[in-house]
């Protein structure tokens, strides 16, 4: 198999994949998912884990706080936020 450019599930980093299984960028990511997982999620298979993760990403979050998808998360929320409290001066809402 040629090297195939993915995006890491746990960091968003880009990287080659040498394997068409291959999940996550470097070793440090793999333990820092499999430590969440076993932590938190104990329950899951490694198999469901990873799959509730693609879920998160499909719906534009995650539960790495590192995570690209996080900051462009909270930065939404920021700008709601301004929204709300220039609607609230305004008196559009109550």
């Amino acid at each position: 198999m040629a090297d195939v450019q993915r995006a890491c599930i746990w960091c968003g980093n880009t990287y080659q994949a040498k394997r068409s299984s291959a999940k996550v960028c470097s070793t440090k990511c793999s333990n820092e998912m499999n430590y969440v997982r076993a932590r938190d999620w104990d329950w899951l298979t490694p198999d469901e884990f990873t799959q509730t993760l693609m879920n998160w990403i499909a719906s534009g979050s995650h539960m790495n706080p590192k995570h690209p998808l996080v900051a462009v998360d909270n930065a939404l929320a920021d700008v709601y936020r301004s929204l709300n409290n220039l609607l609230k001066v305004a008196g559009e809402i109550k």
